[in-house]
């Protein structure tokens, strides 16, 4: 059985460097590709990790003590009702320092023009919401105002930042009017982006009392925004269920927005990570 021949150390340094001295341009090259590369993913990272940053500080600054009660499912998967008292109830809980609610308007869509297909809806829902659910989900209005006891009764509606974009509405002079349910209601406000709750962003936000005249709106919450005492949130989420709905406590769904939205971001951060390990494994298989 004859030996392997191996090159000594001093020797393989030679050949490498006669290898770099003959092929010039190739390791120049090389080399330029390998440093882009790494200049790129450490570019990635930082822009990643400064969004991401960027992102926990706006939800600081929201506010982490919001929670949201919505209707859940039977054992037999039928959906489940919210009690017609279940915001007074909340409200009347020690640790609660605020509450609001929107409810779902069913079967009433928002056109530009009565000549727009009924079936060309945008995607735009209809909520009858409260004046307090603005401060509520830490809202800003992009323009005009938001829905009071001076305007609820009347058919006066607000809209979301996607909403307004798809009716191509940007501002809410000159007494803008939008077709609602089979109804003309004018547009007295538009809001901004709501980063807790970016459902709101496609809806069109009406007057309860409005809702129940017209569309017979039930006054069961869809959805109900709680601002808990932050130092007793965990306490008021575990007892929000059973004070919503004493009856049937099982049927109803408790979440915290700002811990989803921090759970989102660390996951995109993850996945940019997991990307950069492929693209780097990926340059040097190719270098």
């Amino acid at each position: 059985m004859s030996a392997t021949a191996r090159l000594a150390p001093h020797e393989l340094l030679g050949v490498a460097l006669q290898g770099l001295r003959q092929r010039r341009l190739r390791a120049a090259l090389s080399a330029l590709g390998i440093a882009i590369g790494i200049g790129a993913m450490v570019a990635v990272v930082g822009v990643s990790a400064s969004s991401q940053a960027n992102l926990l500080a706006l939800i600081d600054s929201l506010g982490t003590n919001l929670l949201t009660v919505t209707p859940g499912q039977t054992f037999l998967g039928a959906n489940e009702t919210l009690p017609d008292t279940a915001v007074g109830t909340i409200r009347h809980m020690s640790a609660v320092e605020q509450v609001s609610a929107v409810y779902q308007v069913s079967g009433a869509t928002v056109l530009r023009t009565p000549y727009v297909p009924s079936a060309q809806t945008g995607g735009i829902g209809v909520d009858a919401a409260e004046s307090g659910l603005l401060r509520a989900v830490s809202g800003q209005l992009a323009a005009g105002q938001f829905l009071s006891s001076n305007n609820d009764n009347f058919p006066t509606v607000v809209l979301g930042a996607q909403a307004a974009g798809t009716l191509q509405i940007s501002g809410v002079s000159g007494r803008l009017q939008v077709f609602l349910g089979g109804t003309w209601f004018t547009v007295v406000g538009i809001l901004k982006p709501i980063v807790l709750d970016p459902n709101l962003d496609s809806t069109a936000l009406i007057g309860l009392p409005v809702a129940e005249r017209l569309f017979r709106t039930t006054p069961n919450p869809s959805e109900i925004y709680v601002r808990a005492n932050v130092n007793q949130v965990t306490q008021v989420s575990n007892l929000l269920a059973p004070t919503a709905d004493p009856q049937t406590p099982d049927g109803v769904q408790v979440s915290r927005p700002s811990d989803a939205l921090e759970a989102r971001a660390a996951a995109k951060g993850q996945f940019t990570t997991l990307l950069l390990g492929l693209g780097a494994v990926a340059l040097l298989v190719g270098a």
